[in-house]
């Protein structure tokens, strides 16, 4: 068997990282010395983020925020489209906003429309059956 290419390998092991979100969210300083860290980036978008996050911050907050944003590509499924945003902020030379890119890409709560049933007398229902029915 041929041996896995990088590519090959960040698409094996990268849907990896949603088993692990949990346990990093508690402890998000543990990110930095995972053994198989660079295996849980789901794209090259998120790797070069690290990236740039470990140079540009504070170990603690740059842990924070990459755990922060495996969190919002596994659990709301905005992997792809997150991505595609981690890109553009890279060429930009800017470091990704946590709480704005929650706000765009996590689902809203829908507010549910407030519906009020008033519930009619049950003699009304008589005058609907006839009278042939209730004898």
């Amino acid at each position: 068997m041929p041996a896995a290419t990088g590519a090959t390998t960040m698409a094996i092991n990268g849907h990896r990282y949603r088993h692990f979100i949990d346990s990093l969210k508690r402890k998000p300083q543990a990110f930095r010395g995972l053994a198989f860290r660079d295996d849980l980036f789901p794209r090259e978008a998120y790797r070069r983020t690290w990236e740039r996050l470990d140079r540009d911050l504070p170990p603690r907050s740059a842990c924070k925020v990459m755990v922060g944003l495996l969190e919002l590509a596994g659990n709301y499924g905005v992997e792809a489209q997150l991505a595609e945003r981690l890109d553009t902020l890279l060429e930009l030379g800017e470091l990704p906003d946590l709480k704005k890119l929650f706000d765009e890409f996590a689902p809203r709560q829908a507010e549910c429309p407030v519906v009020v049933v008033e519930m009619p007398a049950a003699s009304l229902y008589d005058m609907l059956l006839g009278e042939e029915v209730l004898a």
